[in-house]
């Protein structure tokens, strides 16, 4: 992992939510989306973006067209520009509304946990080895996933009745 991924087993489980996205391209929804889940539960203090390698598991769904490398960089663009208002359309949101974003770089961290594999990497997988590095922790994991995902859960192909038990 490069040496600006967060140490997973540093995280406190009980106050960091995960956000798996491909980064293609990350965005405005992403950053929306850790916003409002930040301001729901005021015990999570951090975002961990889990960033896809690029191998979908879904076998329904082509490849990510954009390398990994190249999602990383988009991503780490937006996420130092998020909390600006002259460059964030969320941080001009929040500034004209008399808010202080929770999402910003000190807030937001990118995971690229999945670089290290150079095959699809399952959801279920991903949250085993997030559970690994708090070995014996019985905290939940707060994952926070799009409807994209959930819809997939229904599928057999991709996700089999122990992966959504896992998930669950």
């Amino acid at each position: 992992m490069p040496p600006d991924s967060p140490d997973l087993a540093a995280l406190p489980l009980a106050s960091t939510l995960f956000l798996p996205l491909t980064g293609n391209p990350a965005g405005f929804h992403h950053f929306a989306s850790a916003e409002w889940m930040l301001r729901r539960d005021p015990a999570l203090r951090r975002v961990v973006l889990i960033l896809s390698n690029g191998r979908h598991p879904d076998p329904t769904k082509p490849g990510i067209a954009v390398d990994a490398e190249t999602r990383l960089a988009v991503l780490r663009a937006a996420l130092a520009a998020v909390a600006d208002p002259a460059r964030s359309a969320l941080a001009r949101r929040a500034e004209v509304a008399g808010e202080v974003l929770r999402v910003s770089p000190e807030t937001v961290l990118v995971s690229t946990l999945e670089f290290a594999h150079a095959r699809a990497v399952p959801t279920a997988e991903t949250l085993g080895l997030i559970r690994a590095a708090h070995p014996g922790s019985a905290e939940p994991i707060h994952w926070f996933a799009g409807s994209d995902l959930v819809r997939r859960m229904a599928e057999p192909r991709i996700f089999s009745d122990p992966d959504v038990r896992v998930l669950a």
